[in-house]
């Protein structure tokens, strides 16, 4: 009998750790589209204040700290990748309601993902508790 309770227990710890993995990477990946709304929370801010603003001309970050003066000709119309480094002119107002799409999008996936973790955490207090209980029943 005990050595049938140490096999189930082994399977149970395993079982566990294996929860305990998938869960992290939804975690992990929760955060990636979490850090993902909020950049396109950023832009679409960022949109609506270059639309408004009455400047001429603005610096252009071209990475790794370098900057470069630009002139704005037009401040309502912007290039917008559509895929496969396609650049298509959208008028600002295009532009933000495919931010809003996509961050619709991805909101659906953040509460999805988010039921399922809890999901995933409910099963891991689940196991937890059998373990324990096996433990005691161990002993």
């Amino acid at each position: 009998m005990k050595k049938e309770n140490n096999e189930v227990l082994k399977e149970k710890i395993y079982e566990l750790y294996n929860l305990n993995n998938n869960l992290k990477a939804m975690n992990d990946q929760l955060k990636l589209f979490d850090d993902e709304f909020s950049e396109l929370n950023r832009i679409k801010e960022s949109l609506e204040d270059f639309q408004s603003s009455q400047e001429t001309e603005a610096f252009n970050h071209l990475g790794g700290g370098i900057f470069v003066n630009v002139e704005l000709k037009d401040k309502d119309k912007v290039l917008v990748n559509v895929g496969g480094n396609v650049l298509v002119h959208k008028d600002v107002k295009e532009a933000k309601k495919l931010i809003d799409e996509q961050a619709l999008d991805i909101h659906d996936i953040i509460k999805k993902l988010d039921q399922e973790i809890n999901t995933w955490a409910t099963k891991v207090s689940s196991l937890e508790r059998e373990i324990e209980d096996l433990n005691k029943d161990k002993q």
